[in-house]
Parts: structure tokens; C-alpha cells; sequence
């Protein structure tokens, strides 16, 4: 399996490289140059771009998701409350939406005061 590479870290390294390699042109890496590595980082900068585009256009999607779910939710909520009012605490029904009846709460307990 390939070793995961993360983008960043991988252009701080390119552009050590690129200032050592313009410091000393005498340097040479067969079927290595320049150009080669200008074209790439290019190519990871647009990449980079359309992602953030695409991660602004995902995090919008998923607040309104949410927005929706919230929505539902109160919807769910005064539903199951009005099960409750209609059919009672106790009843089959408010337990077939999701509510707990009374009897079957666990009861509170009371917290141990501190000494002092």
C-alpha cells in the first residue's frame, strides 16, 4: 500500500529543494529539472484550489442539512408531545415514537456535597 503523502508538507520540501537548486546551478538530477518541478507545484496549487472551492461548497450543503435536521427535530419533539397529551405518558404509543414514560426514568440522584 502507498505511504500517504500530505500535500503541504511535500511543497515546503519542494521549495527547500528549489532555492538550494538556484543556489547552486551546477546541480543536476538526471530526468530531474526545474521546469519539471514549477509544472508540478502548479499543478498541486489548482488542485488545492478546486478543493477549497469544493470544501466552501460541502460545508454550506452541510449547514443546511442541519438547518433542516434542527427543523425536523422540533417537528419530532412537539409530535411525540402531542402523542404523550393524546395517549398518556404510559401509553404503547408514546413509547412506539421514542419517548420514555415516567416509570421506566431512571430516578435522580442526589449528588454528594463536598466536605468543608
Amino acid at each position: 500500500m502507498a505511504k500517504r503523502v500530505i500535500a503541504s508538507i511535500v511543497l515546503d520540501e519542494t521549495a527547500k529543494i528549489k532555492q538550494m537548486w538556484i543556489e547552486n546551478p551546477s546541480f543536476t538530477v538526471p530526468g530531474l529539472t526545474l521546469a519539471t518541478q514549477n509544472a508540478q507545484v502548479a499543478q498541486i496549487q489548482a488542485k488545492e484550489a478546486e478543493i477549497d472551492a469544493a470544501r466552501v461548497h460541502l460545508t454550506g450543503l452541510i449547514e443546511q442539512r442541519d438547518g433542516i435536521a434542527r427543523e425536523l427535530n422540533d417537528w419530532n419533539v412537539r409530535a411525540r408531545r402531542g402523542v404523550g397529551f393524546t395517549f398518556g405518558l404510559e401509553s404503547p404509543q408514546y413509547k412506539m415514537v421514542g419517548g420514555t414514560p415516567p416509570s421506566e426514568r431512571k430516578p435522580r440522584t442526589a449528588r454528594a456535597k463536598p466536605a468543608g
